[in-house]
Parts: structure tokens; C-alpha cells; sequence
């Protein structure tokens, strides 16, 4: 798949969670601040179509098993 579905709290309302479509070339464009709880990396992502910042929380493993299955997959195609 190329793109990752999740529920985005929006920065400026955060009553109105919103549908976001995270696609493969986006990660290139994520700042990372920092990683916590030695497992999940936060992150800065600018979205200039819509003038918006969004902070993600990526699951450090579950990206790496992620990725593993991709390089498998690839592999077997």
C-alpha cells in the first residue's frame, strides 16, 4: 500500500478529528523532535496545501516490522 490512514486531531481545532491520507514520500518531509518511552519517535510534519503542522507519534516497531515486511514482499514479487 502506498498510503497510511489515520485520525488526525487538527492544531488549530482540536474538536474535529480529520481523515488524513499519509503517504510514503511525506516521511522524507518529517522533522523528528525527539523519541520517548524507547519506542515511538515524534515527529513535525508541515502539510503547505492546507497551511497546517501536524505531530505524529510513530510506533518505533511496528515501523521496523513494517519495513521488513515491505523489503520481504519485494523479494518474493
Amino acid at each position: 500500500p502506498s498510503a497510511v490512514s489515520f485520525i488526525a486531531e487538527e492544531v488549530i481545532d482540536n474538536e474535529t478529528p480529520t481523515s488524513f491520507n499519509l503517504k510514503r514520500e511525506m516521511f522524507s518531509q518529517m522533522q523528528i523532535i525527539g523519541q520517548f518511552n524507547c519506542g515511538f519517535i515524534l515527529t513535525r510534519l508541515s502539510l503547505p496545501d492546507c497551511e497546517k503542522e501536524l505531530i505524529l507519534i510513530i510506533d518505533q516497531h511496528a515501523a521496523d516490522e513494517r519495513y521488513r515486511l515491505e523489503m520481504l514482499m519485494a523479494q518474493i514479487e
